[in-house]
């Protein structure tokens, strides 16, 4: 038997239950120190919201590790960066809006920050103002919008003041200055990174996320996914991916903009109430077992194979054996926290229950092999 699976079987036990994500938080961490050092990055900034959590237990571990790397965090969301990407409006594609699966004219006037007296400017001049369109960008109207001259002037405004507001604040927090940076996040596509790499913000952005499904080619954007990438989504750490932006919930609201001064605006949302009646004392119980996960790792001399082997076990046995009053939370959370990029129809087709299934089947399969390989 490996000896450093009975001092974590022993963490596991205390408290079967949601602090158990302790353990891929704790691998996840494990190997942005690596990234980190290999990379030699010098200053790291964790994107808000999920990336509070993780950077109180990277600071957590760099203490413990005398890692010597700058740590930062950046309140920023997409809506804030995507407006600041936009460019004239006879070159501009709206690919990163494209994620949304139905958008009408309001909702795309308000992701811009137009006001609702500027929204009724603008609709006083379009004859369809209600309806919400799959292919919103190639609807007639949204080609009438392009020609109402006061989305034209309001549209010009916006975009340049969101790029002269995000601007000032990387300068304030250090972003622009940096000598050579990243940023860490939950995942899953790198949108944010995307919109800071295109700003030039820095000419360099390293991205390092739990997972990542989607890669930037380009040297100067690079994402890694630490845990799980497009390309493993039978590995345990894959299934319920999502459960980690309600594990990493933050007790702020979203980054809604920035004013003139390059200073956050943020808006209260359903989250501060996640995080005020479950995920607090949920954080607080999966950074006591993250602390003594490191000790216990420090004590013992196993391979780096041999602990993810073991990370991944206690992973997918958690997973598998959830009480019914932690997945009532997960269900909660996800009622209060859907994800802007997720079709909810999509979850309920049969292809995609079928493949849950099979998923979950897989976990389950990964745990049992997990168990006998960290033991050879």
């Amino acid at each position: 038997m490996n000896k450093i699976h009975e001092p974590l079987l022993e963490i596991y036990r205390d408290k079967e239950d949601l602090s158990n994500y302790a353990f891929s938080l704790y691998y996840f961490i494990e190997e942005l120190s690596k990234e980190l050092i290999k990379d030699e990055i010098t200053d790291v900034f964790f994107l808000s919201r999920e990336g509070k959590f993780l950077k109180l237990l990277y600071d957590n571990f760099s203490f413990s590790h005398s890692a010597n790397v700058a740590t930062h965090y950046m309140y920023i969301s997409r809506k804030a960066v995507m407006n600041a990407t936009l460019e004239d409006l006879e070159h501009e594609s709206f690919q990163d809006f494209k994620v949304y699966k139905r958008i009408s004219i309001t909702t795309f006037l308000e992701s811009m920050n137009f006001s609702k007296d500027e929204i009724e400017l603008v609709l006083c001049d379009n004859s369809n103002t209600g309806d919400e369109y799959e292919d919103f960008f190639h609807s007639q109207i949204f080609n009438e919008l392009k020609h109402n001259k006061s989305f034209i002037k309001l549209y010009d405004e916006k975009r340049c003041e969101s790029r002269n507001n995000i601007e000032k604040y990387l300068k304030i927090i250090g972003f622009t200055d940096a000598k050579k940076v990243a940023v860490v996040d939950v995942g899953w596509n790198g949108t944010i990174q995307n919109g800071l790499f295109r700003i030039k913000a820095h000419d360099r952005i390293h991205g390092y996320y739990i997972g990542c499904t989607e890669y930037e080619k380009s040297s100067m954007n690079e994402k890694r996914g630490l845990l799980f990438s497009s390309t493993s989504i039978f590995d345990p750490f894959y299934y319920n991916r999502y459960n980690m932006e309600l594990i990493c919930v933050a007790n702020h609201g979203a980054t809604d903009h920035y004013d003139e001064k390059g200073q956050p605006v943020l808006i209260a949302d359903d989250d501060i109430t996640l995080y005020d009646n479950y995920f607090h004392s949920i954080q607080d119980s999966i950074l006591a077992k993250f602390k003594k996960i490191d000790e216990a790792i420090s004590e013992c001399n196993c391979s780096a194979e041999q602990l993810e082997y073991q990370i991944k076990y206690f992973h997918a046995r958690m997973l598998l054996t959830l009480k019914k009053k932690n997945k009532n939370v997960i269900k909660y959370g996800v009622k209060k926290h859907p994800d802007n990029f997720i079709d909810i129809k999509f979850h309920h087709t049969i292809k995609v229950r079928v493949y849950a299934f099979l998923q979950l089947f897989a976990v389950a399969i990964s745990a049992f092999k997990c168990l006998i390989k960290s033991n050879k």
